[in-house]
């Protein structure tokens, strides 16, 4: 693990907020040199901490108004293969291996209930997977995407 010093953490936070800031404004920000940005992104990127630049993306914006959390019991002798299955089915955004009555965590986010319904289908075919649990989501509360350091 890399140990990370508050300029570190003050660098992490605005890539954060806003990952097309340049190193020019990043090193006006901190009062350090552009060179000292540099090596310090190369060296947060070097430990994985930094793993990419991406876009915020507003699902429903695009039209997928449908989110749920899938909780899936696998066949112990299937499991390898039932998330290798699941990790190919468009729609399902994240998968977890989790602990519990249930093994996997599946978070869909599809255009509608029915596409959905289309999506669940799916799962439940899928070989190894025993049983399915939907959580439906109404309303977002909380939905963070800034990792606090």
């Amino acid at each position: 693990m890399v140990e990370l010093d508050e300029l570190d953490k003050k660098i992490i936070m605005t890539l954060q907020m806003d990952g097309r800031t340049s190193f020019s404004k990043l090193a006006r920000m901190f009062h350090v040199s552009e060179s000292t940005i540099y090596l310090r992104i190369k060296k947060l990127r070097e430990a994985g901490i930094l793993k990419g630049f991406s876009a915020s993306i507003d699902y429903k914006a695009l039209g997928k108004n449908s989110l749920a959390y899938v909780l899936v019991k696998t066949n112990p002798r299937q499991h390898q293969r039932a998330l290798k299955v699941l990790t190919n089915i468009d729609d399902i955004y994240e998968i977890y291996d989790v602990t519990g009555e249930y093994q996997v965590l599946l978070k869909i986010l599809v255009e509608s209930r029915l596409k959905l319904s289309e999506i669940l289908n799916r799962v439940r075919r899928v070989n190894g997977v025993r049983e399915i649990y939907t959580l439906y989501v109404l309303n977002v509360i909380k939905e963070e995407k800034i990792i606090k350091v």
